[in-house]
């Protein structure tokens, strides 16, 4: 069916997708309530909430409208400079540069769910150290990729089907003055996933409007005028540019890129134990003297502790079995009066709250490791798990 059955497979393929999602999210499950996990009605929306979320995911969102923005732009410059061939040219060098980038957006997808983990923690030295590493891994890969493509353009410009004799000419040059940049963009990539996920919206969308808009546009007109060959600097001169005013912003404020952060340390408890219940005795008391030294009312104090309690022993009893391993407790004081309680385990992958928790009845065994977790989760303002790079995490807000 040609283009049309391309458009056609595409909006089919999402419709069918939404409708396996829906089927398991609406469906019955041991360990959802009885009504599914998905409910449409009542409608209550949280507005507060939609924004919040908005916020976050604003400088992700808004770089393709800046590509949108971006690529008429180019085409329409280039259909005027060389006709179809440097729309072609551009084209490939469009789709190529996604074969450096994304070793660059690996890292820094594989660093986002750390580096949230981090911050939720309020580790600063373990967000600075994994920020290190996706830098340092990602440009590695980044570097492989970019010298793969300047040794070997012509092999690039067959594999996305140029063939024209003119057009490879131009396109070898293209990927050439491309790579040129690629390194600058990539640890853009690094350091925009670092900001989101750190909470710091603001230095995100500060590097993304950069790139996308506010040097990108103007270095596209700026190049194009020096012919279709001037063209193709426009990628090094933005990302280069782009990235020296970032940095540059940030020296005005601090001589690091990562900003200090203003939590105050001494509301941060964090503990590593091994995994054996002779060390919860230890572990609950200095529990204990975290909270009242931070002004836990009596029953707060109390849940906090009973949450450490049964999560520990379930993980311990359950979890690591004959396995070795380690726990660690981060109790954070939050200045809105809640307790927010961390745990990272190495044991095998096990969701404590994926327990069946439902009330014990004349009929029903008696799990005193469920009843346990049934009164976290009815006394939780919040809890979360999730299961990431060979660590179970969760998080209990009190």
């Amino acid at each position: 069916m040609g283009a049309a059955g391309a458009a056609l497979a595409t909006l089919a393929g999402q419709l069918i997708s939404i409708a396996c999602y829906l089927f398991a999210l609406v469906s019955h499950s041991s360990e959802s309530s009885a009504k599914g996990t998905l409910r449409l009605l009542p409608f209550s929306p949280d507005f507060g909430g939609c924004f919040s979320c908005f916020r976050t995911g604003f400088s992700s969102s808004v770089s393709y409208l800046f590509t949108m923005l971006f690529l008429l732009a180019a085409n329409h410059l280039l259909m005027r400079m060389s006709g179809s061939v440097g729309v072609a040219v551009f084209d490939m060098v469009q789709n190529a540069s996604y074969l450096i980038l994304y070793l660059y957006d690996g890292a820094a997808k594989a660093a986002q769910p750390l580096v949230s983990t981090y911050c939720g923690e309020h580790n600063r030295r373990g967000m600075t150290h994994t920020l290190r590493m996706g830098l340092c891994l990602g440009t590695i890969a980044g570097a492989a990729g970019i010298f793969l493509t300047m040794a070997f353009p012509e092999a690039v410009c067959a594999l996305f089907g140029l063939e024209e004799p003119e057009a490879v000419r131009l396109g070898c040059y293209a990927l050439r003055v491309f790579c040129a940049g690629a390194g600058f963009a990539g640890i853009s990539i690094v350091l925009e996933s670092y900001y989101q996920s750190s909470g710091e919206e603001r230095a995100a969308y500060l590097l993304t409007i950069l790139r996308g808009a506010v040097v990108l546009l103007p270095a596209t007109f700026v190049c194009a005028s020096f012919g279709v060959r001037g063209f193709w600097w426009l990628y090094p001169v933005t990302e280069i540019l782009s990235l020296g005013l970032f940095l540059a912003s940030f020296h005005g404020h601090t001589s690091s890129i990562i900003r200090e952060d203003s939590f105050d340390p001494d509301r941060v408890l964090s503990i590593l134990i091994d995994n054996r219940i002779e060390e919860m005795g230890p572990l609950l008391e200095k529990v204990r003297e975290f909270c009242a030294a931070w002004d836990a009312l009596p029953n707060q104090s109390y849940f906090v502790t009973l949450t450490v309690e049964e999560l520990c022993s379930v993980i311990i009893n359950r979890a690591f079995s004959a396995r070795t391993g380690r726990i660690q407790i981060t109790l954070v004081a939050e200045e809105d009066h809640l307790f927010t309680l961390h745990f990272r385990d190495s044991a095998a992958s096990f969701n404590p709250f994926s327990l069946h928790t439902e009330r014990a009845g004349p009929a029903t065994f008696f799990d005193l490791d469920a009843m346990g977790i049934l009164v976290i989760r009815r006394t939780a303002k919040e809890f979360y798990y999730r299961r990431y790079q060979g660590f179970n995490t969760l998080t209990v807000k009190i």
